[in-house]
Parts: C-alpha cells; structure tokens; sequence
C-alpha cells in the first residue's frame, strides 16, 4: 500500500496490477483475510510491483518455504540436496561429523544442515583445517 501511496497509484490500480479485486485488497489492509492465503501469482506479481524478490514478499506474507530461497536450476530440489549432501559426504574435515540419521531427517532440516555447511566454507574457506584441528583439541569427536 505504501508503494502504491508513494507512486501515486490508487488502491484500485494495485489490486488491478496484483490480478486481485479492490475487495480483496481491502480485506487485506484491514487484516480480515492473511495475505499469505493469496495465490503465489498474487506475490510474484506484488514482488515484480514493489521491484523487490518475491521471497520479499513471501517473507512478509509470513509463507515462504525452503525451497524458495534455491537458485533456479535444471534438477530437482531433492537431486540438488543429494549431489549437496554427497559434497558433505566427500569433504574430509565434515563428513567425520556427519550423523547417519541425516538422510532420515526431515528435508528442510537437511537443507538447513547444507546451508549451515556452506555458510562455514564460505567464512572460513582455507581455515576450514584449523577449525577441524581447535574443535578436536577441545575434545569435540566425530560422530
């Protein structure tokens, strides 16, 4: 609605750009209806209004799910999570910490695991060995 104020557009020219009826937009800003019980077509075309991601909106839609924040890709999610958690498998300094009842857990769960994977290389890159070598010098043991 902001958006629409500091535009100069009408509420009645923004439901008309959301594909939604000024009713409907009405029920929203009077919060009678969630606006995360509208079509996914109404948040991408809000995110393309307010010229911001739609995991934006989602967000402040209060629906977004794990798979919204994944780059566009050719696999799947799952065969995606997969070749992620085989890299996992395969690094040498976090495979010894990798429990077997991963691959039983929930699958946002074992994205989470992923990203939290990706946010230590990501911070420590070539420091991912001493990590490795101070988590085992205070006694931390691999799963």
């Amino acid at each position: 609605m902001a958006e629409a104020r500091r535009r100069g557009d009408t509420q009645v020219a923004l439901a008309q750009q959301l594909g939604v009826s000024y009713e409907r937009l009405g029920q929203w800003r009077r919060g009678e209806v969630a606006l995360r019980a509208a079509r996914r077509s109404v948040h991408e075309r809000a995110a393309y209004y307010m010229r911001v991601p739609v995991v934006v909106v989602l967000a402040l839609a209060e629906c977004f799910v794990a798979r919204d924040f994944l780059w566009p890709s050719q696999d799947s999610a799952l065969e995606r999570l997969a070749l992620e958690l085989d890299t996992m498998r395969q690094d040498l300094v976090i495979s010894a910490f990798m429990p077997e009842s991963l691959a039983a857990a929930p699958v946002e769960v074992q994205w989470f695991v992923v990203w939290l994977y990706k946010d230590l290389k990501n911070s420590l890159g070539a420091d991912l060995h001493h990590w490795h070598e101070s988590l085992r010098a205070l006694g931390g043991q691999p799963v």
